[in-house]
């Protein structure tokens, strides 16, 4: 089968992008081919090989005899499945429109657009979209796709009841199952885009210096909104906090990424909603414990004893930053010893066929 991902680009950091990476990496067999449909002609990561459209999609019939063109080379020869990664874009309007009128099938995954602190963010104008054309893509679609049930339950505050071609596919993690130790030393890392929806602003106001002592916060990531930045470099001034918690620079290559994991104690996910987020993925897979929101498909470091969630509460908080500044080497390792007692299989293979099967 091939799959088709249309998204409108592909931009380093983006859990959409890093989706795909994984998909593409892992998802090439016989059973799969991937190819990638781009609005733009951004990042093109390492799918170079795999996109159908080498230049920008300026206009509705250019992208109309695209689809032509992949119907009628594809379709001979086996079956074609198209995905739409995320929501909103004009992409999306487009694709929906030339796909119903080929009478090709196509799925929607909707990458935690749909809940409520993303719904915040332009709110006028997605409430404009999802009335004139979203809510019919999403009725249409062979099937809407959510990552978790806390995901599909904020969605549906927002969805009409009667939609119910959706279906919950698990991203999972492997977590390591073998003894592990690991040296504590009190650094806390956050690999994020730097955007309102983040909330990091939660954690600095708790943090305590005269409590954290010996702890520091380092915080990966692209700007996105630098109006945002720059009320979070004020507060961190305003706090005495700027050695404390320091913003640097986003982190791309996997092997820096992992040796920044592997001398961190915690990774921290501050997101007041999150529909998945492969930082947290990567963590528990390397054995590095994390905190989390309760808002996020994480259950399992609450219930494996993986780390701490919070719910973004100051009380919440606040016994986060306890737990934290209590903790010695020992109750630390006792915290990782946790990682050999559980183990999580997953198939990116079996994600893929579960989205279009």
């Amino acid at each position: 089968m091939k799959i088709i991902h249309i998204v409108p680009s592909l931009v380093k950091g983006s859990g959409v992008t890093e989706m795909l990476y994984q998909i593409n990496k892992n998802c090439n067999s016989k059973k799969f081919k991937n190819y990638f449909l781009l609005w733009d002609n951004t990042e093109k990561l390492n799918l170079k090989k795999n996109i159908i459209l080498k230049k920008n999609i300026n206009s509705f019939f250019i992208l109309f005899f695209y689809l032509k063109y992949i119907r009628t080379q594809f379709y001979k020869k086996e079956q074609v499945h198209f995905i739409q990664h995320g929501l909103w874009h004009p992409i999306y309007l487009y694709t929906s429109i030339i796909l119903r009128f080929f009478n090709l099938k196509y799925s929607v995954v909707s990458h935690g657009m749909l809940m409520r602190e993303a719904l915040k963010i332009k709110k006028f104008k997605k409430k404009i979209a999802f009335f004139i054309y979203q809510k019919i893509i999403l009725k249409k679609a062979k099937n809407i796709i959510f990552t978790n049930n806390y995901e599909r339950k904020e969605s549906f505050n927002f969805l009409d009841n009667n939609i119910n071609n959706y279906k919950i596919v698990n991203v999972r993690t492997k977590i390591l199952n073998k003894k592990l130790t690991k040296k504590f030393t009190q650094k806390i890392v956050s690999f994020s885009r730097i955007h309102p929806i983040k909330s990091f602003e939660d954690f600095i106001y708790h943090w305590d210096t005269k409590r954290m002592i010996g702890w520091k916060w380092e915080i990966y990531g692209p700007i996105d909104d630098h109006k945002y930045y720059k009320y979070l470099k004020i507060l961190l001034k305003k706090l005495n906090l700027n050695h404390n918690i320091v913003f640097k620079k986003a982190v791309y290559d996997k092997k820096r990424k992992f040796e920044i994991f592997n001398r961190s104690s915690f990774l921290l996910q501050t997101s007041k909603s999150e529909s998945f987020n492969f930082s947290v993925s990567e963590s528990l897979s390397l054995g590095v414990p994390v905190i989390v929101t309760k808002n996020s498909p994480w259950q399992i470091v609450q219930d494996k004893k993986l780390g701490y969630m919070y719910d973004n509460s100051s009380k919440s908080i606040k016994k986060v930053i306890d737990a934290l500044s209590n903790l010695d080497n020992d109750q630390y390792n006792d915290i990782i010893y946790n990682f050999s007692n559980n183990t999580v299989s997953f198939s990116w293979d079996s994600f893929l066929k579960k989205i279009v099967y």
